[in-house]
């Protein structure tokens, strides 16, 4: 699938997405890696087929491409030939809906493969999308080229999970980095970042939604679904199989839904109502600890304890990793809810007017409500995550800025250990200066000293020098105190007063003519 780069909305599209089929493996290829589900217009379930779906299959890598290479239609067949026309009622599939958990490198070059020419710029954009984890929900119909429609949904989020061991994602991008991070967060796990005495531990596992729903109209079109599994074991395929809800995608128990708008909002429905699942887990416990934080009470201010300082320290970290950690919830929740707005501002249109059939209008209708009051929720966590991380910056006064100043104090208590390091090496100087001064004197050459040097005239030089060492350091400690006793008994010799010339009287100026 090369060309349209002209026409794809991000100019790293192909490089990414090349990027990452390069690493393809094909190993283990028995395991299931896909499910396929190909219906044909008007099929229903039957009661008693209520829990079996003949169209869908669990597929693993050979089977889909194989599954994927048949042709999907047939045309130009002889009426005659009864065969024929036979294996072409078995191809014909209006209606595709491929489902690809944690998609991987190898999955995706099938895919890329086998898919029909129409459907180039849709798999680009998906692929890409679901890759680079970014959030969009819109409608694309291209200006040239094939008529057709795309409707996207893409969906970063969060999960919040209670492991006894940081999962990480086996599905690795260029460079051999997880393709989607897992954050270890002991901070969460109990008051002031300390660790709760069970096993597990808080863990934050970033997560994509991506669906595509792309056809030439209301009665031929294909889905393509992939979102992320790994921090769960019960969202494999085959156990999704086994719950019979691949997408969600019944009207009634026994009704599929063909009508590819209602398709595309029945899945953002089911989908959101899981996501809005986890933001709901994660802001109950993000909001849950900053309450413990402030029932906790105000912080001791005195410094001078060690416990103290330990205290406050430990409460600044615990205070910057939950500002970090809102700050990243914030910019993926607020991706979202920019997403849907954005949508509902351009695109909402194709979803809400149907003159044609009114019931679907009025189906159509009451799941764009649905989802509208999921979003109306997530805009609510949204806010609760702005105040939240604004009480922790500026608004409480347990916040961060409350509590940094243990850092100055923390300065000056080194400071002044510093200071008394300092006055003990100034003291042992002193101390060991007129030792050190005899015995320059004493070991200078014969004939410089009036005096012929020995050990009693050392011992009484040494004396002397400690006494004006002493004499000095007294004086200079007490200053003040001797120059008021030099200038009380030292006599002053008068000084004689300057008279200065009297100008105004005239004595002493420049007399006028």
């Amino acid at each position: 699938m090369v060309g349209d780069e002209e026409i794809l909305p991000y100019i790293d599209q192909i490089d990414v997405v090349a990027e990452f089929v390069e690493n393809a493996t094909y190993i283990d290829c028995e395991k299931p890696v896909a499910s396929l589900d190909d219906r044909k217009s008007g099929e229903r379930i039957s009661i008693s087929e209520k829990y079996y779906k003949p169209g869908q299959l669990t597929l693993n890598l050979n089977e889909l491409r194989v599954r994927l290479s048949k042709q999907r239609f047939r045309v130009g067949l002889g009426q005659t030939n009864l065969l024929y026309r036979a294996q072409d009622e078995d191809s014909k599939a209006e209606r595709r809906i491929l489902y690809i958990p944690d998609l991987k490198p190898s999955t995706m070059e099938v895919v890329l493969e086998t898919a029909p020419r129409s459907h180039a710029v849709t798999l680009k954009n998906f692929f890409y999308n679901y890759l680079t984890g970014k959030a969009a929900i819109g409608v694309i119909i291209p200006p040239r080229g094939f008529k057709t429609f795309t409707f996207d949904l893409h969906i970063p989020y969060y999960v919040l999970r209670e492991n006894k061991k940081l999962l990480i994602d086996s599905c690795r991008e260029h460079g051999d980095k997880p393709l989607r991070k897992s954050l270890h967060l002991p901070f969460l796990s109990g008051r002031q970042g300390e660790i709760r005495s069970s096993d597990s531990e808080q863990c934050l596992y970033e997560a994509q939604l991506s669906v595509a729903v792309t056809g030439i109209d209301h009665r031929i079109w294909t889905a393509y679904g992939s979102f992320d599994t790994y921090f769960s074991s019960n969202d494999s395929v085959q156990s999704r199989m086994d719950r019979g809800d691949l997408a969600a995608d019944q009207v009634t128990m026994y009704n599929y839904i063909w009508d590819p708008r209602e398709y595309f909002f029945k899945v953002l429905e089911s989908r959101m109502i899981g996501i809005r699942r986890e933001w709901n887990a994660i802001a109950l416990k993000v909001e849950g600890d900053v309450q413990q934080s402030r029932n906790h009470g105000t912080l001791p201010l005195n410094f001078e304890n060690s416990d103290t300082r330990q205290e406050v320290r430990a409460f600044s970290e615990w205070s910057r990793k939950m500002v970090m950690l809102l700050r990243s919830l914030i910019c993926r929740l607020g991706d979202t809810v920019d997403a849907w707005e954005g949508f509902q501002r351009k695109d909402i249109g194709y979803f809400q007017f149907d003159d044609d059939s009114p019931t679907s209008a009025l189906f159509l209708k009451d799941l764009v409500n649905s989802v509208e009051t999921i979003f109306s929720h997530l805009r609510y966590i949204l806010r609760r995550f702005h105040q939240l991380e604004n009480e922790l910056r500026q608004d409480s006064p347990q916040g961060l800025h409350a509590h940094y100043n243990h850092g100055n104090h923390e300065a000056q208590l080194f400071q002044q250990k510093s200071a008394r390091h300092i006055q003990m090496l100034t003291v042992i100087t002193i101390l060991y200066l007129p030792l050190a001064l005899a015995s320059n004197m004493f070991s200078t050459t014969p004939g410089v000293l009036p005096f012929t040097p020995n050990f009693g005239r050392f011992v009484l030089c040494l004396f002397f020098l400690c006494l004006l060492i002493v004499a000095s350091i007294a004086a200079l400690s007490k200053w003040d105190f001797f120059l008021k006793l030099i200038c009380e008994h030292v006599p002053w010799w008068p000084r004689k007063a300057t008279k200065l010339p009297d100008i105004e009287g005239g004595q002493g100026g420049i007399k006028g003519d």
